[in-house]
């Protein structure tokens, strides 16, 4: 049992501002849920921060969102000038992407936490917007298009107006933010009579792999390294549209990092509260303090490098074995398949999850330099394996978060109703009137007219839910 006399004795996390009925209605979350959100993995300088965003006399902000979304916000001021070589070898380089997806029902802090968290990124956002129609006034739309147009954060872009106006100018990369995520997944293809076009552009910037595109009149065009986090968040309900169109076969959704409460409860948060202003500069000044340090002027530009000490390099690839151990122990063949899935994406995120811990720690220390917290960084940055220690408790929340959310689709949300049933009535061989009337029941039109709709919504689910219906959706 922890003596909170003792830890508010010693409060170096302003602890002390918070009741002590607050405290123990924590302590008692944290020992009652099968996989909280490690949030102590951040540094001590932020947790204040943290405490009020979360805390029921701050914002009341679920620590899962705060976590998720603060990891996107700082790998966003990073962009491409980190990467990381666990090995050393610059060939070998990862950079620091995020796909971030808060999940809760309605008004459960989902937008408040990117709105409160992503705050200093746009006020950096506001400036390049104020600066560009300052510079734009009076010329014409061939100077316009000659114009640099800064961005750091956006929510509205076809991907043709993404990759040929605003990525080439800004190579440091951008974020894109969804109050609901799915207008994103729905938003995919919409230029494109090729399904599928979109989703390989967004795998070539979650590994910031260069993206090419041959045109007609062989107008060839190439985006080198091209960044671009997501983030939104979503609701139980509508996750299942995630997975639509084998998202999930294809590892693409496995791509993404949920977040999801402990508790499901809608935010509850004082509004009379207004974050104190100190404890709100340690976070608006490190993260812009970040942004303007770390300058990549165009794509050529070679980013700083993490690379691991090699204690941290053996704690990485024991937790790795240990993973590979236990899926391999599964008996079904799809958990073991999905699960294998869902651990190559964490991997990779482990990485990430420590070069972005490091960052933020020595971000964060350099306020004892410089009030406005501008790092020094080498070029190239050795990481230890308390870092790592971290970054793998962090991988280890989304995987299980990973494996939770899909066993939650598979189970419950993969078909409506009306899906499965004409699922297993085909199965068992019964005619599509006989569909028809169940599925429609007492329905007035023809019989006729029934069976024609029967007939084509069973085509389109085929394709829709191959799963269901035991088909593959090439």
């Amino acid at each position: 049992m922890i003596n909170l006399k003792k830890l508010l004795t010693n409060d170096k996390e302003g602890l002390g501002t918070i009741s002590t009925e607050s405290l123990y209605t924590e302590l008692a979350r944290r020992e009652t849920t099968e996989n909280p959100y490690p949030l102590d993995v951040f540094h001590p300088a932020i947790k204040p921060y943290i405490t009020w965003l979360s805390s029921s006399q701050g914002y009341d902000i679920p620590r899962e969102f705060i976590g998720n979304t603060l990891l996107c916000a700082y790998s966003t001021a990073i962009g491409t000038g980190f990467a990381i070589s666990p090995n050393g070898n610059k060939a070998d380089k990862i950079y620091l992407a995020v796909w971030a997806c808060n999940l809760g029902i309605s008004s459960s802090g989902k937008s408040l936490a990117l709105d409160k968290v992503f705050a200093p990124l746009q006020d950096i956002q506001a400036h390049f917007d104020y600066d560009w129609n300052e510079s734009t006034k009076g010329l014409s739309m061939e100077q316009v298009s000659r114009t640099r147009l800064n961005c750091v954060v956006y929510r509205q872009s076809h991907i043709p107006t993404l990759t040929k106006a605003i990525l080439p100018d800004n190579p440091k990369g951008v974020c894109k933010i969804n109050d609901e995520l799915l207008e994103w997944i729905n938003g995919m293809n919409q230029l494109s009579k090729k399904e599928g076009t979109d989703e390989q552009f967004w795998l070539s910037t979650w590994n910031a792999q260069s993206y090419d595109q041959t045109l007609s009149g062989k107008q060839r065009f190439v985006l080198q390294r091209p960044f671009v986090n997501v983030i939104g968040g979503t609701q139980y309900k509508i996750l299942h549209r995630f997975f639509e169109k084998d998202r999930d076969t294809s590892g693409f959704i496995f791509r993404m990092l949920f977040a999801r409460p402990a508790f499901d409860k809608i935010a509850n948060g004082n509004i009379s509260f207004s974050m104190p202003v100190e404890v709100n500069y340690i976070h608006k000044a490190s993260i812009q303090g970040l942004y303007k340090t770390l300058k990549v002027e165009d794509f050529d530009h070679e980013p700083n490098i993490c690379v691991y000490t090699q204690s941290a390099l053996n704690m990485y690839s024991q937790w790795v074995q240990r993973k590979i151990q236990s899926i391999n122990a599964l008996e079904n063949a799809d958990d073991k398949d999905t699960q294998s899935s869902i651990l190559g994406k964490i991997k990779e995120y482990a990485h990430r999850f420590a070069a972005i811990l490091f960052i933020m720690d020595k971000t964060y220390e350099a306020r004892e330099y410089d009030n406005m917290y501008h790092p020094i960084f080498n070029a190239e940055e050795t990481i230890s394996s308390d870092i790592v220690e971290r970054a793998l408790r962090l991988a280890d929340y989304y995987y299980h978060s990973m494996v939770d959310v899909y066993k939650m689709v598979s189970t419950n949300l993969i078909a409506p109703k009306e899906v499965l049933v004409t699922a297993y009535m085909l199965k068992a061989n019964r005619s599509i009137v006989d569909i028809a009337q169940v599925v429609f029941g007492n329905d007035k039109r023809s019989l006729e007219a029934k069976r024609k709709q029967m007939d084509r919504l069973i085509k389109k689910w085929i394709i829709q839910y191959p799963k269901v219906f035991g088909a593959n959706n090439k």
